[in-house]
């Protein structure tokens, strides 16, 4: 999990982890995030909402 604490909650309940890439098509490369030239791909806000609804319907257990 990188540098993340988040995995230490998967010890005490179901996590999920992922990246959401932030590039658009035929872009070369992308600006780090946490810098002032960091550009959000707004067209990503789809896709990490489909899959934020998909993984909450996903049945645990």
């Amino acid at each position: 999990m990188g540098g993340e604490d988040f995995s230490y909650y998967g010890t005490h309940a179901p996590a999920s982890f992922f990246f959401l890439g932030q590039m658009k098509p035929k872009q070369a490369s992308a600006h780090a995030l946490h810098t002032p030239q960091f550009d959000f791909c707004d067209e990503a806000l789809g896709v990490g909402t489909e899959m934020m609804a998909g993984l909450a319907l996903i049945p645990v257990g």
